[in-house]
């Protein structure tokens, strides 16, 4: 089974997949909600969004139920751009309005400190990893006890088995343990569907080649400890953004830095003209 890992140099600990993809609807439900699209009152701006019509009045929809069920549908879809990875993205003057970003970036600007965590584990745990410093690990482990004591994280989570259903720790209470068990050590949270931290060598490695041994053979021979001091300083340095400190926890936007709060404002083409301009700026 899939965890999201929190891993130290003298210690680890690991929240359970199961509640990593239950936070994940979450953000993705709380989107849709504000994305109201089982209303007709976004629906012209919906429309220009997608690049789809919802249904109308007409011969082949001649009666108020038939009509409903056809606009339920086509909001349906709607709904889909902004909670299922297989669907197409929103987009604006041809740029494409990555949903994960709207999704993210919504969860950033409407939730509290629990559900921006939540937020940073699904954008950045999965795909390079994330971090916390050690003098910040007792401010993270504040955060999580605050979630579970809200709801907003789940402590035990229930799995169907051949004996029949069972409740299991979801594994919050150990990371918190963890992130308070010292100060002077940071933690790495990776999505356990990528290699893990340390990984492999990072790109920018240049060890002194020895004889036949080439950079894999020289990263397998390094200490645990020479593997993730390396890893660590690459990631300190190539993805300084994924560092959770209280300094920029609120201010941290996704993609495009657009929410679906963006897209429902009086001002919404001002906002989306202004992102799509930053997308196309060179870098």
């Amino acid at each position: 089974m899939s965890s999201c890992d929190f891993t130290s140099p003298s210690g680890d600990a690991s929240v359970s997949g199961r509640e990593w993809h239950r936070l994940r609807q979450v953000l993705h439900k709380m989107a849709a909600g504000v994305l109201n699209a089982r209303t007709s009152f976004n629906q012209e701006r919906l429309e220009e969004l997608s690049g789809t019509r919802a249904p109308a009045w007409s011969e082949n929809l001649p009666d108020g139920p038939a009509y409903y069920a056809a606009f339920q549908q086509w909001a349906g879809r709607m709904e889909d751009r902004v909670t299922n990875d297989v669907t197409e993205d929103f987009s604006w003057r041809g740029v494409p309005l990555k949903k994960l970003g709207l999704v993210c970036n919504t969860g950033m600007v409407l939730g509290g400190d629990p559900v921006r965590l939540a937020v940073r584990l699904i954008a950045q745990a999965d795909g390079g990893g994330c971090w916390v410093e050690g003098p910040d690990r007792a401010w993270l482990a504040g955060i999580i006890c605050g979630g579970l004591e809200s709801g907003v994280l789940a402590s035990r989570e229930i799995a169907q088995l051949d004996a029949g259903a069972r409740w299991f720790p979801t594994g919050w209470a150990d990371v918190a343990a963890l992130l308070e068990s010292r100060d002077d050590e940071p933690i790495v949270m990776t999505y356990s569907v990528d290699r893990g931290f340390p990984g492999g060598p990072p790109a920018d490695w240049r060890p002194e080649l020895d004889g036949s041994d080439d950079r894999e053979d020289q990263w397998d021979a390094a200490t645990a400890a020479e593997r993730w001091a390396v890893s660590m300083d690459g990631l300190r340095t190539w993805r300084p953004g994924a560092r959770l400190t209280p300094a920029t926890w609120a201010a941290v936007r996704f993609d495009h830095g657009l929410s679906v709060l963006d897209l429902m404002a009086d001002d919404w083409i001002e906002r989306l003209n202004g992102a799509v301009a930053r997308e196309k700026a060179p870098k």
